[in-house]
């Protein structure tokens, strides 16, 4: 058996004010021996995020490798990083956050719990104004005390992703058999693939926060209007996975179904108000089940367009309006 039990890989793109925080984090585990590496993944960065990775290069153990590509996008840098791993495990950080230090320690030991998985994840803390909170709910164990979950149906049920990239861990080998992370795919890459193992494979859950999901970006970030194109967004890719998931139990595709349905209600919002792609969306919504989802989301669309632009643009405002206040608290502060 390969001694190296994990590979750790963090694609990174312009990320020179947060990359140290998140590679430290993972330095810190609290595992033993030579029992993971770390390799970065620098995608054609502009800034002195490529020589930050540098400096961290070193054969001690943890042992820590970079990868230096052309900008291809942050699944072409995880899937390069599957590609060159050396451990039978394959684990996910994005270059803004961070694990708790016993993270690594924890998700081994569901391993060993749950050696038939294909893919390992816990609770996460979704870290914004400078708080932590712990957004996922309803979890659905597959039976009491089971440490398996039923994905689609926590995800369906839930407020919030239950399966978050920060906080997975999966056999390389699997990986590479489900196809990796979607290239071209740049909102949604990583769910496509989460969604694809489940339906193949168990899915084993730690019902702790040992990672941290960091969301606290600059109001200009978060606030913007551009949309990616409708091909570069999951629920244009939705199909595919509808007909591998028919290939499985009709309780599996049923909970599917449910799900696939709730995320092409709620992510094609933003295209279905937008001039240029409204068609698109609006071809994407007519494959909805309806009957599936809570009368709250088919009465949403069913608003007026114009109400819906009204509301967007004072929303956006009002945000702008609590970001600059925060922003003058903490200078005060400081």
């Amino acid at each position: 058996m390969n001694e190296l039990k994990v590979s750790v890989i963090i694609p990174c793109y312009n990320v020179e004010d947060c990359l140290r925080r998140c590679v430290d984090s993972v330095l810190r585990q609290d595992i033993s021996g030579n029992g993971y590496e770390i390799i970065l993944v620098d995608d054609g960065s502009t800034d002195s995020t490529p020589a930050i990775c540098d400096s961290y290069v070193s054969d001690n153990r943890p042992a820590v490798r970079v990868i230096h590509q052309s900008n291809s996008g942050v699944a072409a840098a995880r899937n390069n990083g599957v590609a060159a791993a050396n451990g039978e495990l394959v684990a996910f950080l994005d270059s803004d956050d961070w694990w708790d230090r016993t993270y690594l320690n924890k998700m081994l030991e569901l391993v060993s719990l749950c050696p038939d998985a294909g893919l390992y994840a816990c609770k996460y803390w979704y870290v914004k104004y400078g708080r932590n909170e712990d957004r996922v709910r309803d979890l659905q164990y597959v039976k009491c005390g089971s440490p398996y979950i039923n994905y689609f149906q926590s995800y369906y049920s839930g407020s919030s992703m239950p399966v978050w990239t920060g906080a997975v861990m999966m056999p390389k080998d699997v990986c590479i058999a489900m196809g990796g992370f979607p290239e071209g795919v740049r909102l949604g890459e990583d769910f496509l693939l989460w969604a694809k193992t489940a339906m193949h494979f168990p899915v084993a859950y730690l019902d702790e926060c040992l990672s941290y999901y960091y969301n606290d970006v600059p109001p200009g970030r978060r606030l913007t209007k551009r949309l990616h194109e409708p091909q570069a967004h999951m629920a244009w890719h939705l199909d595919a996975l509808d007909t591998e998931c028919r290939t499985q139990s009709p309780e599996m595709y049923a909970d599917w179904c449910c799900l696939r349905d709730k995320l092409r209600a709620t992510g094609l919002r933003a295209y279905w108000l937008n001039d240029r792609h409204h068609d698109a969306a609006a071809k994407e919504l007519a494959k909805v089940d309806w009957t599936n989802l809570p009368a709250i989301y088919k009465n949403w669309y069913d608003r007026p367009v114009w109400r819906h632009r009204m509301h967007d643009s004072l929303f956006r405002l009002l945000s702008r309006i609590k970001q600059l206040i925060l922003s003058v608290l903490r200078k005060k502060k400081i």
